[in-house]
């Protein structure tokens, strides 16, 4: 079964909070999450919300929508999409899907940042 979980930065603090969507808003859209650790509620920064993959790279680390990995030469975003139902990997203009069986999957890749925190990263990703 997979294991469905969010994170996002804390609006007051900046600190990432893992856990579970508390409260939505109009737009269906999640405002708080309810900490996995601590149950305590948080407000959130919205624009870096992302959801488990259900996957861990090479290294067993989670990997989130936003996550910024590295497969061989091949660096790439993890980002969800909603038309396709799936999260792809984005490497330029190009975007592809992430399975967790193809030659960019998570046993074969690393986290090496994301694009929140590492936006230095993001050049590699073209």
């Amino acid at each position: 079964m997979k294991l469905i979980k969010f994170r996002a930065k804390i609006a007051a603090t900046d600190v990432w909070i893992y856990g579970l969507p508390y409260a939505v808003y109009s737009d269906n859209d999640i405002d708080s999450i309810q900490s996995i650790e601590t149950k305590q509620v948080e407000y959130i920064k919205t624009d870096t919300l992302g959801q488990f993959t259900g996957g861990l790279d090479s290294n067993k680390t989670e990997i989130f929508h936003g996550d910024i990995c590295k497969s061989d030469n091949l660096v790439f975003v993890v980002k969800w999409n909603n038309e396709a139902h799936a999260f792809l990997a984005h490497a330029g203009i190009e975007a592809v899907p992430f399975s967790w069986f193809s030659d960019i999957g998570a046993n074969k890749c690393v986290k090496i940042g994301n694009m929140y925190d590492n936006p230095e990263l993001l050049q590699d990703v073209a």
